[in-house]
């Protein structure tokens, strides 16, 4: 006996939610079955997919003729689809612009919570996210600059993009975060009970007016607005004594302070600007030395002792062949990763302690969690 489309989905749902329920319980299994079961479960998206454009295409199929026979049985007709939509759907024609592609849902494979789900969004980069993923995505931009723009294998996500899955509320918070967060020398209210954002169209001169109090505050050295020049403020000059003491380097463009950890003199700034840590300008731009010894040697044994040695000997050659690969691979963009699965390690972005697994870069062998491979790096 035919099965009719609604019960084939149904079906195909099931069996989906199993395999995501195998995955769930056995994540490290690489074996034959799991290979199969891998291959099992790609056909199903497949035949799923396929399901879903018979449906969508017999609904509109029937809103167009709604007198032209039904081959499901059990599919109602649907004589209230909007006749403008489906003129518009009639229209339609096929576009070279790939980016297009990317607003399209439907069933997909959530990279971020590896879950399947039926309303999935294909990003830039050719990856999928769920709803609850990509908002999730978009609240840790606004909370964690470092995660602005959102972004996905360094291609940025718009807010075109997650509209529809986003609420209003959320929509115009995030524009005028973004107003926030792409102004690169920000100024905000100097009464320390507000310190709220003042957006540049705001800033007349040197002059900026807080929307909430009212108060003025000086743009250029951030305090109560003034006539003359800038007074020297001995709090601020004491703090940047002690910041470039500690390490700590500026970016003379937006002014925030960067602490290298390890590799080489090359920065990337939260606004995305490249400059040589030793002398705060533009990455080669200077006669600055690129590497720190001090700093490539130890970051050269903390790699070397992620798989120990049998003896003192050995150690000192992995930390020189450790040494040399950063060297050559210093310029890395972290295209392939491997899993490691030992658990309790730490991400050396976020510094999360992941449990289970984190990434580590197969070229220059930086260890990071899931979502900083793909939306922080």
């Amino acid at each position: 006996m035919e099965t009719d489309t609604a019960s084939t989905e149904l079906i195909l749902a099931l069996q989906l939610e199993d395999i995501a329920e195998f995955r769930r319980h056995h994540p490290n299994e690489n074996d034959d079955f799991a290979v199969a079961m891998s291959l099992y479960h790609d056909e199903l998206r497949d035949n799923d997919a396929l399901v879903r454009d018979r449906r969508f295409g017999e609904e509109i199929g029937q809103a167009q003729d709604p007198d032209a026979p039904h081959n499901d049985p059990l599919l109602p007709a649907t004589p209230n689809v909007d006749q403008v939509a489906v003129q518009a759907l009639a229209d339609m024609t096929i576009s070279d612009d790939s980016s297009a592609d990317y607003h399209t849902a439907g069933p997909g494979h959530c990279v971020s919570c590896e879950n399947e789900t039926r309303n999935s969004m294909t990003a830039p980069c050719g990856h999928q996210y769920c709803k609850e993923c990509l908002n999730t995505l978009f609240d840790l931009a606004m909370t964690d600059e470092s995660m602005f723009p959102p972004r996905c294998c360094r291609q940025e996500i718009s807010l075109d993009f997650a509209r529809s899955s986003l609420t209003y509320a959320k929509i115009d918070e995030f524009q005028s975060k973004s107003v926030e967060l792409s102004t690169l020398d920000r100024t905000y209210c100097h009464d320390a009970t507000c310190a709220t954002f003042i957006a540049p169209i705001n800033i007349d001169g040197e002059k900026a007016t807080c929307v909430k109090c009212n108060l003025v505050t000086c743009s250029v050295c951030k305090s109560s607005a003034h006539e003359g020049d800038c007074p020297q403020d001995p709090a601020f000059e004491t703090f940047m004594t002690t910041a470039r003491e500690a390490g700590f380097q500026a970016w003379f463009n937006c002014k925030r302070m960067v602490e290298l950890n390890f590799g080489c003199n090359h920065i990337t700034c939260l606004c995305r600007t490249e400059f040589c840590y030793l002398c705060g300008q533009r990455w080669k731009t200077c006669l600055c030395a690129q590497w720190d010894e001090t700093r490539l040697i130890e970051r050269a044994a903390e790699i070397a002792d992620r798989r120990p040695a049998e003896n003192r000997a050995a150690r000192a050659v992995q930390v020189v062949q450790a040494r040399q690969r950063l060297i050559d691979r210093h310029e890395c963009r972290h295209a392939s990763w491997n899993m490691v699965r030992y658990g309790n390690l730490r991400c050396e972005e976020c510094h999360s302690l992941l449990p289970a697994f984190l990434l580590e870069c197969r070229r220059c062998e930086l260890r990071v969690c899931r979502r900083c491979s793909h939306n922080r790096l």
